[in-house]
């Protein structure tokens, strides 16, 4: 599925930039404080997800230094977290540490995260720059008031869960333009 990135946000102890992977049925965009990664043919998505997804919680100093802060909120710089170096293993690697992490017991992610490190840090696989990794990317949309609730579901930033995961309990929706949905429309 689709990778989302929170490219403005944060707080003071979370910087900007935690990621989700998509995987609701049914007809969503993202906002505008997001970035939809959608994978290339060399990566399986939820591996790249989960690299980003660690990277993230091990190194909040650099992603840090890839923001800058405006009004109270922190903006991730586009150009450098898309510069950052992916370790990408033979997909056969790829698609056998995602069968993992799809049976691994969320609530105890931090032995998991040792398992990830485990399998990848000790070989000499490529590094890729993300860029080189992505399809396409492209930010959400807001669009206008729904007063009906007829309109688009539309992921928000509130929506991330800090253990890498969406809570779409509280969706909203928003009037957008037929062919901006088309566009921006995510995966599964």
């Amino acid at each position: 599925g689709d990778i989302i990135l929170e490219r403005s946000g944060g707080t003071q102890d979370n910087p900007v930039g935690r990621v989700v992977c998509f995987d609701a049925d049914g007809l969503f965009v993202t906002n505008n404080f997001t970035q939809t990664l959608r994978c290339s043919s060399d990566i399986n998505s939820l591996y790249l997800f989960y690299f980003l997804f660690i990277f993230y919680k091990r190194n909040k100093m650099i992603i840090r230094g890839m923001g800058s802060q405006t009004t109270g909120i922190q903006n991730l710089s586009m150009s450098q977290y898309q510069d950052l170096k992916i370790i990408v293993p033979p997909i056969e690697h790829q698609l056998k540490f995602a069968s993992i992490a799809q049976q691994a017991d969320k609530s105890k992610f931090g032995g998991f995260k040792s398992q990830f490190i485990e399998m990848f840090e000790e070989h000499n696989f490529n590094e890729v720059e993300l860029k080189n990794l992505i399809d396409k990317t492209f930010p959400g949309e807001w669009g206008k008031e729904d007063i009906d609730g007829s309109g688009t579901k539309v992921i928000r930033t509130t929506n991330f869960t800090n253990e890498g995961s969406l809570n779409l309990t509280d969706v909203v929706t928003r009037n957008i333009e037929t062919k901006k949905v088309e566009k921006k429309k995510l995966l599964k």
